[in-house]
């Protein structure tokens, strides 16, 4: 068997000095991500085969799409990488009693692996691995939500610093194949479990985020589309709530003043709405539908 963890496909695509982009797959169509975007290819490069994930609407933390990884897919992302202090952050949501598995390579398409992390393994909690060993305490991903991953990678010194939702989930080392070099990460589905995860709001930037850019964790917003009340599960308090439609008109502002409230969207109509959330003095809009 070629590996027994999750991979991701990459694609051919060349950073600039600043390594960093940002994509929400909204501007993509509903199928082969491959085809769409520059950032990602099948592991055997055989784009279009069953190993391609989709771009999907079933689920998203924000807008309409994300990229959902199942059975038989096998996928690099890459971020093409030497040396340095980066951070690598996304939206995940694993549907329940789904596994799957994310390894970071120093050159992509090789059975060699650096740090990896297996997603809830026959269901009974989550785990890294380095070169095959569990490292670690093992932890739980919440399923059937989407909850936060933020990588810290500090390829200086070959350690990373992994948060799940703001908590720690591991700190260590990387154990990269080659010290220092990070070519792409590997999304695959294991053969011996069903996988159906999705990925969204995928980051990859210079440094370590700060609070203030709400990256590591701050909020997620679900349902999405809401039906009646729309709940932001978060770490710390969420100070105010305003919603606005398509025409930016103010149609609702809360003052919560606590962690992980609900807010209630019963008595708007169906549509697009962008909702503005503040936390102390950050502030980031996220678009809801309902």
């Amino acid at each position: 068997m070629k590996k027994i963890y999750l991979l991701a496909a990459t694609a051919l695509f060349a950073f600039t000095a600043n390594a960093q982009f940002e994509d929400d797959f909204e501007t993509y169509s509903t199928g082969d991500i491959s085809s769409q975007s520059p950032l990602w290819r099948t592991w055997s490069d055989a784009n279009g085969t069953a190993e391609d994930a989709d771009v999907s609407s079933a689920e998203a933390s924000n807008g309409s799409n994300s990229i959902n990884i199942v059975d038989g897919n096998d996928m690099l992302l890459f971020f093409n990488q030497v040396g340095g202090l980066y951070t690598w952050q996304y939206k995940a949501y694993l549907s329940n009693g789904s596994s799957g598995f994310i390894g970071l390579q120093s050159t992509a398409a090789t059975a060699d692996f650096g740090l990896s992390l297996r997603h809830n393994d026959a269901n009974v909690g989550t785990s890294f691995t380095l070169g095959g060993t569990t490292v670690g305490a093992p932890f739980v991903i919440p399923q059937d939500e989407w909850v936060t991953f933020t990588w810290e990678l500090d390829l200086g010194t070959d350690t990373a610093n992994v948060k799940m939702n703001g908590t720690v989930v591991y700190a260590g080392d990387l154990l990269m194949p080659i010290t220092g070099t990070l070519e792409a990460v590997d999304l695959w589905a294991p053969t011996d479990e069903p996988t159906n995860f999705f990925m969204d709001e995928v980051r990859f930037v210079d440094g370590i985020l700060g609070v203030d850019d709400f990256s590591s964790d701050v909020f997620s917003v679900f349902p999405n589309p809401v039906v009646n009340e729309l709940t932001i599960k978060s770490a710390s308090v969420i100070d105010n709530v305003t919603i606005y439609d398509v025409l930016g008109k103010e149609v609702l502002s809360v003052n919560p003043d606590a962690i992980s409230p609900s807010v209630d969207m019963s008595a708007l109509s169906s549509g697009a709405y962008l909702v503005n959330i503040t936390i102390g003095n950050a502030t980031k809009t996220v678009k809801v539908l309902k």
